[in-house]
């Protein structure tokens, strides 16, 4: 027992050397599983504008009927690895002047390293919210959401040439 005493000054020592450096590689680890990417929207509504909105509150810009995907806001931070039961807050406010703030948690779908991008809301009638992330713009046939709810876009069919020329060629995109 007198000997374990004679060490504890020099363990206390030693942890207080060492603890710093264990905090450092926590916050690290932590820091390096995320990924930190830019926010879109697009209002597929035809009278209704979307005065503000936030995902997990961070700022997107804000979107006039039927528009959207040309304005980005920087940034929110999400995972780099997707996985099962990933959600996102969205709040928003209608441009209307007389609705409330409005507010919906919704599933993002899968994406992978490879098709990770930016951050991007879709707004629909009766408050109805999608949210995905991709490097693919809403336009392009590899965006991950079904072809029914692109409405009033469509795919761009330039987009999709060069993209078949490149595959073809044996590029990647």
């Amino acid at each position: 027992m007198r000997a374990l005493k004679n060490h504890i000054p020099h363990l206390r020592t030693g942890m207080q050397w060492l603890a710093p450096f264990l905090v450092m590689g926590l916050i690290v680890s932590c820091l390096d599983n995320k990924a930190t990417v830019e926010i879109t929207g697009y209002d597929h509504m035809q009278k209704r504008a979307i005065l503000w909105f936030t995902v997990n509150d961070a700022s997107g810009p804000n979107l006039f009927p039927e528009s959207g995907g040309g304005k980005y806001n920087c940034c929110v931070e999400i995972p780099k690895r997707w996985h099962r039961g990933m959600k996102a807050t969205v709040r928003w406010e209608y441009g209307t002047g007389d609705d409330s703030p409005r507010e919906a948690v919704v599933d993002i779908p899968e994406y992978t390293s490879e098709n990770r991008g930016p951050v991007q809301v879709h707004f629909y009638d009766n408050h109805r919210v999608k949210v995905i992330v991709s490097k693919w713009a809403l336009g392009n046939a590899e965006y991950p959401l079904p072809k029914e709810d692109w409405a009033p876009w469509t795919i761009n069919e330039r987009w999709e040439r060069n993209i078949r020329e490149i595959r073809e060629e044996g590029g990647d995109v």
